[in-house]
C-alpha cells in the first residue's frame, strides 16, 4: 500500500496485495473402468484460476460404444499442483446383430432372419457359427469370417446353393403284367422332374425290349416343346438338364413281335450328374398272350383284289404235345390250331379267292390239303 515506510513511533505497516493465479490448468481423462484403457483424447482445460471448482459431471462425453459409469471426484478445486478428473466408461450390453440366409448369386431370402441381442461392443461373432441346415440347399460361404460388434449395423449373411433332385421313374400304357397279342402296340413314358432347388442333370439310358420293335419316333417332350430322339442316343445314355421345378418326358412306342408265352419287359436306367453310380427305374411288365403267331412272307392282306396263295408248313411231331412253357398247360400243337384257326378264318373269308395249301411234318413231310378256298376243309385236313 506504500512504496516506502519510514519508521516513527508509532505503528509502522506495509500491506503487500496478491491475486489469485489464473494461469492454471485441469486435465480429464476418459477411461474404460476396470482397464484403464484410453477411450478418448485427454481434455486438457487451461484459463483455471486457483481455488476455483470444476463438477466432474460437466466433463462428461459421449463416447460411442460406451455407457457413462462414474468419476474418480466429484468436484475438482484447482490447485497449483496437478489437476486431474476420471471419467470412466462401460461397454455397452444391449446391442444386436443380424443374421440373413441368402441364395448365392440371387440374394432369395431361404429363411427368417436371426436377430440376436444383448451383445457387448467390441464383441467378436464367428460367422461360421451361424451356419444352419436348410432343406435342399448346401452352404456355400459368409460374406466375412468374423463380425465385430458395433453401434452402427452388424449384420452377417450366409450364402447357401441350391441342390437338383432329379426323380426318375417308367410307365407304360395298360395294367402292369396285361396280356398283349402278336402285333400289339405298348406306349412307354419316363419322367424325368427335378424337384429340387437347382438346375441339374441326369443321363437317361433305354433300350426297345426284347419282343418288340420300335414304332415310330421317340419324343422328347420340355417345357411344352416336342423334338426327336435318336434311338441309338437313348441308348447309349441321353444327356438331360433340368431347370428347378422343371419336368420331361421321353415317350416311344412298339410293336409286339415275340411268340405266345414270352414276355415285354423294359427297365430304364438312369446317371445323376456328379454321381458315379447307376439307378434303375420301376421294371414295366406285359405278357404275350398264350398262343402261337404264324409269321409269314407271304402277303396275307385281303384289301387287294389279285387272289393269294399260301402254303403253311406245319410241325406235329411229337415234342408238340409239351407245353410252351413251364408255367404254361397249353400245349405247343394246341396253341398252333388255334393259331392256325385264326390264320385261316382272315385269310380264307366268305366268297374269297384265297388258297391254302396244308403240309405237316413229323419224320416226313404229308401234304394233308392241297390249295382250297374252303376254311373248314383247310382246318379239318
Amino acid at each position: 500500500d506504500k512504496e516506502t515506510l519510514t519508521i516513527t513511533t508509532g505503528e509502522n505497516v506495509i500491506n503487500i496485495y496478491y491475486t489469485k493465479r489464473a494461469d492454471l490448468s485441469y486435465k480429464v481423462n476418459y477411461l474404460e473402468k476396470g482397464t484403464n484403457k484410453v477411450l478418448h483424447n485427454q481434455k486438457v482445460q487451461g484459463g483455471m484460476t486457483f481455488g476455483s471448482t470444476v463438477t466432474s459431471a460437466d466433463e462428461k462425453i459421449t463416447i460411442d460404444g460406451y455407457n457413462y459409469d462414474s468419476v474418480d471426484k466429484e468436484t475438482l478445486t484447482i490447485t497449483t499442483g496437478e489437476n486431474v478428473i476420471n471419467i470412466y466408461y462401460t461397454k455397452r450390453t444391449d446391442l444386436s446383430y443380424k443374421v440373413n440366409y441368402l441364395e448365392k448369386g440371387t440374394n432369395k431370402v431361404l429363411h427368417d432372419q436371426k436377430v440376436q441381442g444383448g451383445m457387448t461392443f467390441e464383441s467378436t461373432v464367428t460367422s461360421a457359427n451361424e451356419v444352419i441346415e436348410i432343406d435342399g440347399y448346401n452352404y456355400d460361404s459368409v460374406d466375412k469370417e468374423t463380425l465385430t460388434i458395433t453401434t452402427g449395423e452388424n449384420v452377417i449373411n450366409i450364402y447357401y446353393t441350391g441342390i437338383p433332385n432329379i426323380v426318375v421313374s417308367k410307365a407304360q400304357s395298360g395294367s402292369q403284367d396285361e396280356k398283349v397279342e402278336y402285333g400289339d402296340t405298348i406306349t412307354y413314358t419316363i419322367t424325368a422332374e427335378n424337384k429340387g432347388t437347382a438346375t441339374g442333370s441326369v443321363t437317361i439310358e433305354d433300350k426297345i425290349p426284347d419282343n418288340s420293335e420300335l414304332s415310330g419316333d421317340i419324343n422328347l417332350n420340355k417345357n411344352g416343346t416336342t423334338s426327336k430322339i435318336e434311338k441309338s442316343n437313348l441308348e447309349a445314355g441321353y444327356l438331360l438338364t433340368l431347370a428347378s421345378k422343371e419336368t420331361a418326358t421321353i415317350t416311344f412306342t412298339v410293336k409286339v413281335n415275340g411268340y405266345a408265352g414270352k414276355e415285354v419287359t423294359n427297365t430304364a436306367k438312369y446317371q445323376k450328374e456328379n454321381e458315379t453310380k447307376k439307378e434303375e427305374t420301376e421294371t414295366v411288365n406285359k405278357k404275350i398272350e398264350d398262343t402261337a403267331n404264324v409269321i409269314s412272307t407271304t402277303t396275307t392282306t385281303t384289301s387287294v383284289t389279285t387272289p393269294q396263295k399260301a402254303i403253311l408248313v406245319l410241325d406235329v411231331s411229337g415234342s408238340m404235345n409239351d407245353s410252351i412253357t413251364s408255367k404254361s398247360k397249353t400245349s405247343k400243337l394246341a396253341a398252333m390250331k388255334t393259331a392256325v384257326n385264326k390264320f385261316l378264318t382272315k385269310f380264307l373269308p366268305t366268297g374269297t379267292e384265297n388258297k391254302v395249301m396244308i403240309i405237316t411234318y413229323s419224320d416226313y413231310a404229308n401234304v394233308k390239303c392241297r390249295f382250297t378256298s374252303d376254311k373248314n376243309t383247310a382246318y379239318n385236313s
